[in-house]
């Protein structure tokens, strides 16, 4: 079979012109590229664009051979290619897609080598360029993952209204991470006040685009949510941490159970992840009521991880031994994780033991790349990761709606203090 599918390749390439030998070398590069043998795939491809490559052929293989050094982390030189990729560009709509994804891998690249200041530049640099889908919202998920960026680069450099001026911009989107991310700075600040009042005034906003899509809905189908996703997150969150207050730990626990066998719960994600988180502070008034609960893992097992006590750890670790699911055994090693020293020696004593996904997962966690897995497994984006909030923090406690083309603030902080940026500059 696979000298079939071998031959049919060659024959298929044949026919698009690809036996010449410099398409075959490109071909080959490729190949060495998807198998991820990166050393050889750079080697091929700078060979394939010393041959005379020309036009498209020669933006794919400068943009392949720019991820090949990506990969291998050679940040260098894969911002040196990734340039002569974009400097070969025409200023046409046409080749606005090739500017995006270069101008988004060559941040990449410069936020890996800590210059931050220099990724906030790419980036902003793709600002207003289509990606030129079909997909009727493809667009608006690529200027939301745009803004996003960008304001995580803001923050970065201590650049607090730029970046709140950014997380606002994205009020419609509906990834509730990224709206967290406002309400875990404001936290942090001690300025919760502030940000609900930033909230209601986006929210107004939001009510009046929506106003004639929501009369007479009822009657014709699909009405959109009466909130902005911002405001329903946020005050989502605010309303379980009501119940902490109230220790009604009853009113948290009836969140975690699911709906239906094998799934399905009536709140998102993030609630019922803060829900657990919440429970688990608590773990003298909470495990009594989560342990019997803990052959139904889910959202139970998050809680007994947060909780980190040895009886949760030893109900995990049950559940792990009789698991042989690849999936069922990854949520399980994350929640053993969580539960820290304890979780962490749990899953040495399963190793020896293990089968063959278990002692997989517990290999990829010795050795720190579980975080592959799980982006393998889940799909997703790999984004920046949100930097450390300063202690001292001060962030904007008024913003002016400025409006299109990039639905942006005008946001001020108070006079007094101000939180400090990194350097953005290589090793910061």
């Amino acid at each position: 079979m696979t000298k079939r599918i071998l031959l049919l390749a060659s024959c298929l390439l044949m026919l698009m012109g690809a036996g010449e030998p410099e398409k075959r070398v490109l071909w080959d590069a490729k190949r060495l590229l998807d198998e991820k043998r990166c050393v050889e795939a750079t080697e091929a491809y700078q060979t394939a664009i010393g041959e005379g490559l020309t036009g498209t052929a020669r933006r794919g293989a400068l943009f392949e051979l720019a991820m090949c050094y990506q990969t291998s982390r050679a940040w260098g030189q894969a911002i040196g290619v990734y340039k002569s990729f974009l400097a070969d560009l025409r200023p046409t709509k046409e080749d606005d897609p090739d500017l995006v994804r270069g101008q988004w891998m060559l941040a990449e690249c410069y936020f890996h080598q800590g210059s931050y200041r220099l990724a906030s530049e790419a980036m902003r640099t793709a600002r207003g360029h289509s990606i030129n889908s079909l997909c009727g919202t493809c667009a608006m998920g690529h200027a939301h993952r745009q803004a996003m960026r960008e304001a995580v680069l803001h923050e970065y450099l201590g650049e607090y209204e730029a970046a709140v001026s950014g997380y606002l911009a994205i009020a419609s989107s509906d990834r509730p991470a990224d709206h967290l991310r406002l309400l875990t700075l404001y936290d942090t600040a001690r300025q919760i006040p502030d940000l609900l009042r930033l909230i209601q005034e986006a929210d107004e906003r939001y009510a009046e685009l929506i106003r004639k899509y929501r009369q007479g809905c009822q009657k014709d189908g699909y009405c959109p949510p009466e909130h902005s996703a911002l405001y329903r997150t946020v005050h989502g969150i605010l309303d379980l941490r009501g119940l902490e207050e109230a220790s009604d730990w009853q009113a948290l626990l009836s969140m975690l159970a699911p709906e239906r066998p094998g799934g399905g719960w009536k709140h998102p994600d993030h609630e019922l992840r803060e829900a657990a988180r919440l429970l688990a502070r608590h773990p003298a008034a909470t495990l009594p009521l989560l342990l019997p609960n803990a052959p139904q893992r889910g959202y139970y097992a998050v809680a007994l991880g947060l909780t980190g006590t040895p009886e949760a750890v030893s109900a995990l670790k049950e559940e792990a031994r009789k698991e042989s699911n690849f999936y069922q055994l990854l949520t399980l090693v994350d929640d053993l994780i969580a539960a820290g020293p304890e979780g962490a020696a749990a899953l040495e004593s399963l190793y020896p033991g293990a089968q063959t996904n278990l002692r997989l997962l517990i290999d990829r966690y010795r050795q720190g790349t579980l975080s592959e897995v799980r982006v393998d497994s889940r799909g997703g984006v790999d984004e920046f990761p949100f930097p450390p909030i300063p202690e001292r923090v001060r962030l904007p406690s008024r913003c002016a709606y400025r409006g299109s083309p990039f639905n942006e603030y005008d946001c001020t902080s108070p006079a007094v203090g101000g939180g400090s940026g990194m350097t953005g500059e290589p090793g910061s």
